[in-house]
């Protein structure tokens, strides 16, 4: 849905999950590219929170056949307009 991923490179839509809770609702990124600037990327459009006073991001990940030094990160543009990195 391109009203809610506005960005993406690498990802594919994807069925091959096992037991994730959203049903068939999951991407994969295969990270299979040997420079950074290649990585599989997805981003979404902004997501305005009014007035609520904390949000919470909750997400699951699957990893399989990851390589070695591979990982998943989560970066969070704040209304401070910081980047905010995560790794699950």
């Amino acid at each position: 849905n391109q009203d809610i991923w506005i960005s993406q490179q690498g990802v594919v839509a994807s069925t091959a999950a096992i037991g994730e809770p959203s049903g068939t609702r999951s991407f994969e990124m295969d990270a299979r590219n040997a420079s950074p600037e290649l990585d599989d990327v997805l981003i979404s459009n902004y997501i305005l929170l009014g007035n609520v006073p904390q949000a919470f991001v909750n997400f699951e990940s699957e990893h399989r056949g990851v390589p070695n030094g591979g990982q998943l990160v989560l970066e969070i543009y704040d209304s401070s307009r910081d980047w905010i990195s995560r790794r699950p």
